[in-house]
């Protein structure tokens, strides 16, 4: 049995801004409005506890909220201190999507998200992730194109010409340093829904740089356009 009411935005960021606080955390940023498509709210929030994942390199966990008025998305999500850039783990065991019409009790199912979302181990894990992605290579220019194209930008071209820009200053080839350049021309853009969409892609480089479930290998970039989660967030 289902329940066909569907939460307002404000609605929605009382019960993230309730849920992170009693975590100990706090709403970094919030979206409310219009974007072009249907989007009702997108939000971040950290926690206080960091993890170094090299010296003097710390990251902070919590958690990102996309809500349109048919479907709800929370993720596990990292904010790295040292230059502020931040990445929704859209592969996380933790991630929820919520589709209207599914849950009886929308906010109840959105607020045990957000808790699961917060924990200690959805961090650890997107933690040690992070750490391995150092040592992981990727090809960038492989197949980050068709994901940059389907981006709500006129000017894909533009956007990868930012990431590799990016990467060069990074001076690091590993999945890290591709998940750095990513998430930085995130974090200098303006758009909210494609700056969720970059961190969501930034996000996933750790995850998709280690295993392939289906080859049990590393796999190659065109692996990720089959990827049913990443497609379904870009």
């Amino acid at each position: 049995m289902t329940n066909d009411s569907w939460p307002s935005a404000a609605e929605l960021l009382d019960g993230f801004s309730d849920e992170v606080s009693l975590a100990g955390g706090f709403v970094k940023d919030s979206f409310a409005g219009p974007t072009g498509t249907t989007t009702l709210l997108i939000a971040r929030a950290v926690l206080p506890t960091p993890r170094e994942v090299a010296p003097d390199d710390r990251l902070q966990g919590g958690v990102a909220i996309r809500a349109t008025d048919e479907e709800l998305c929370i993720h596990p999500y990292v904010f790295r201190q040292v230059c502020t850039n931040g990445a929704i783990m859209a592969h996380a065991i933790e991630t929820r999507v919520i589709r209207r019409g599914e849950a009886f009790d929308v906010m109840s199912d959105v607020r045990e998200a957000i808790r699961e979302c917060c924990a200690d181990e959805a961090f650890g894990n997107a933690a040690e992730q992070i750490r391995a992605a150092r040592r992981s290579e990727v090809d960038v220019l492989l197949t980050l194109m068709p994901f940059l194209s389907r981006m709500p930008s006129a000017d894909s071209a533009g956007l990868l010409r930012q990431v590799m820009v990016n990467l060069a200053r990074e001076r690091d080839s590993s999945a890290f340093g591709v998940m750095q350049a990513i998430t930085a021309t995130a974090r200098d853009t303006r758009d909210p829904e494609l700056r969720w969409r970059l961190e969501a892609l930034g996000g996933s480089v750790p995850a998709l740089a280690l295993t392939s479930p289906r080859r049990g290998t590393q796999p190659t970039w065109a692996d990720v356009v089959e990827e049913p989660e990443l497609a379904a967030v870009v």
